[in-house]
């Protein structure tokens, strides 16, 4: 298993690792990355606006990468062998929005690798004794996507922004769980986890045949120590002029 941290790539089916990193991304599948970074980006590119155009969305939730010592995880699907894991992180807004747009980190999944990208929400389920995944309650492929390399860090390291097909209308006061995998042909995406400061709610958890988990568990449970993930979810901002940022801040904490 890959501990958390460590720049080299967990090799399953092989008994010594000599490759390139990025190589080892390619062929083999992998659950941690990590990277190094001076100041992350933390602002949204609109689609399809006339230049000039002026459209302030506001962000109804947000964890902010820990790129400086942090890691990234694997939540990815591999067309060309069926390699297949998947990450999620859980989150509540404070008001009923509509959610249309998202900002993420990842790394090993340059634009042009990334055949498309998956986001997926659940409802809460917490029969078990504690959170985790439950129910389906949204799911959209997503084919146009920004993405712009992250400077100052050790390894391929992105920010991407993208707007939804179909907007997810999200209840108030309701903790749901997010998921983005990245799919490409031969690579591996891996999904940068958030700074501690950030962390909300229960830790990530993950669904993976391949690392021994075929039902949703907590990442902790194949990682060392907690994980959660850096992605912030953006509303327009008319449905929520009349709410306090104060609210919106109190969700940070």
């Amino acid at each position: 298993m890959c501990p958390k941290r460590v720049k080299e790539v967990d090799v399953v089916r092989a008994a010594t690792i000599s490759l390139v990193l990025v190589a080892l991304a390619v062929v083999t599948p992998a659950l941690a990355w990590d990277a190094a970074v001076t100041s992350p980006p933390c602002s949204i590119a609109r689609e399809g606006q006339p230049a000039g155009a002026s459209r302030e969305p506001v962000a109804v939730w947000s964890q902010l990468p820990d790129l400086v010592s942090g890691s990234a995880y694997t939540s990815s699907i591999r067309l060309s062998d069926g390699y297949w894991a998947e990450a999620a992180d859980d989150f509540e807004i404070a008001y009923p929005a509509l959610i249309d747009g998202v900002e993420w980190w990842g790394a090993l999944g340059p634009p042009e690798d990334l055949e498309y990208v998956i986001m997926t929400v659940y409802l809460n389920d917490a029969t078990l004794g504690r959170s985790l995944p439950g129910a389906l309650a949204y799911q959209e492929t997503i084919h146009v996507f920004q993405g712009e390399e992250v400077t100052g860090t050790t390894g391929s390291d992105y920010r991407y922004t993208a707007d939804l097909p179909v907007p997810f209308s999200a209840s108030a006061s309701t903790r749901y769980w997010a998921t983005i995998q990245g799919v490409e042909q031969n690579g591996q995406w891996f999904w940068y986890e958030s700074s501690s400061q950030g962390y909300w709610g229960e830790a990530a958890a993950i669904r993976s045949e391949f690392w021994g988990f075929p039902d949703w568990a907590p990442y902790s449970d194949l990682a060392d120590g907690v994980v959660s993930f850096a992605f912030v979810l953006y509303a327009d901002s008319t449905p929520v002029e009349s709410t306090s940022w104060g609210s919106i801040k109190a969700l940070f904490r």
